[in-house]
């Protein structure tokens, strides 16, 4: 009888691109001999296109089956979610439910890339344990982290808190046992990692950990082999071209997608790693009379007195949606609202500081008649992207930051 891999996978029409990436590699790295069946858990607002976009994949490869679970909204209704997270993280606590006829299965987030042979995760023995991954790269390097969040939410073990973006779920066992309802009693609670925490919450006591080169982060400094990498952080590869990985993935993803969606996707990603650069954004600004900072923040402070400090000569002004912050408007220095600026300097170089609301303030500004080349996007370069920064773009970025800082190279 044919093995099969049973596969759960989340996403909705912005992520098809990378779950489609995912889902190429896994099937190549994997035996042709086994089945990989996927089931994609979505809303009913998932279109057509973006679906086809997916099983056309079963016409490209072999013993590959793709399908979709539409999950009700209503199960999600109480559920306590965290700023700029969705609900859809949630759906991972139905994969009981939804895939009655299973023993087992993987879970599988859609930013990962997989050179390894499923067979080898899929197989591990968890008789015993209700699920299995590896410990959370994020609480690793970070100790007093891991500490006040047990405290916060009476978790016991931190060796056995592990990363829901890989893993494999005993469905036997969890029905067994009940947990089903306690994955979704514990939803009406608030976790600051969601589903993660309920799930090793609920399944406490019974987890398998995995050895990490199954869910191995790429902001992992050390050198080590992995079978599965994942993109766990901000820095994704189809937003930073310089992140650790990236370079692995956009192979596959060149392989994976369609070349005119692979052609946009890497020439606008292109685009903004050169337009982030320091000394890109103090040529466009030495070619201005008035820039705009739009965000009162440390972030945007530290941008507006970069450029002073690199002779900037334009007449600078900063805005802000808040009331609150424009009201901290004082002799030394005016925040304006974003409609006032756009009104008195339409042609001016805006620069927008957002790290979160960046695109839906883009969309603001374009809906005030401000055109999308009088607009750069700052991406704060802090000691994380430093982290998680490729040792080929080290030295470049390095003196990128020395501009920035000194206002001149050495």
């Amino acid at each position: 009888m044919k093995m099969k891999i049973p596969i759960v996978m989340v996403s909705d029409a912005n992520y098809i691109s990378q779950i489609k990436v995912a889902i190429w590699t896994m099937r190549e790295s994997t035996s042709k001999e086994v089945l990989l069946e996927i089931t994609v858990f979505c809303s009913s607002y998932l279109d057509t296109a973006s679906r086809g976009r997916l099983t056309e994949l079963e016409e490209k490869q072999v013993n590959l089956r793709i399908k979709f679970y539409e999950v009700d909204p209503e199960i999600f209704k109480y559920a306590r979610t965290t700023a700029g997270m969705t609900v859809a993280t949630f759906y991972r606590l139905l994969i009981p439910e939804v895939l009655k006829d299973e023993k087992k299965c993987l879970f599988l987030d859609g930013d990962i890339i997989v050179n390894t042979d499923l067979r080898n995760l899929y197989l591990q023995d968890i008789d015993d344990y209700y699920i299995a991954g590896v410990r959370d790269g994020d609480f690793l390097y970070n100790p007093d982290g891991i500490i006040a969040h047990f405290k916060e939410y009476g978790f016991h073990d931190f060796n056995a808190y592990v990363n829901a973006g890989v893993m494999v779920y005993n469905l036997v066992k969890i029905r067994e046992d009940n947990l089903q309802s306690l994955f979704l009693k514990s939803m009406e609670t608030f976790y600051s990692y969601m589903d993660q925490d309920i799930l090793n919450k609920v399944c406490g006591g019974k987890i398998k950990l995995l050895n990490m080169r199954y869910n191995y982060f790429n902001r992992h400094k050390e050198k080590k082999e992995w079978e599965i990498l994942h993109f766990a952080g901000a820095d994704k590869p189809w937003n930073n071209l310089r992140t650790r990985g990236s370079r692995e993935w956009w192979i596959w993803a060149e392989k994976a997608l369609e070349k005119e969606i692979f052609d946009e996707m890497y020439s606008r990603v292109q685009k903004q790693a050169e337009e982030n650069d320091w000394s890109y954004i103090l040529e466009r600004c030495r070619k201005e009379r008035v820039i705009i900072i739009i965000g009162y923040s440390h972030i945007g402070l530290d941008v507006f007195t970069s450029l002073k400090r690199c002779g900037i000569a334009a007449d600078m002004y900063f805005c802000d949606n808040s009331k609150t912050k424009q009201s901290l408007s004082d002799d030394r220095v005016m925040i304006y609202p974003v409609e006032e600026m756009a009104e008195r300097h339409s042609e001016a170089l805006w620069i927008n500081t957002s790290q979160r609301s960046y695109t839906e303030i883009n969309m603001q500004l374009k809906g005030l008649g401000i055109k999308e080349e009088q607009i750069i996007v700052y991406r704060q370069k802090n000691e994380l992207y430093f982290d998680m920064l490729d040792d080929e773009y080290l030295e470049y970025e390095l003196n990128q930051l020395m501009l920035k800082n000194l206002g001149r190279l050495n």
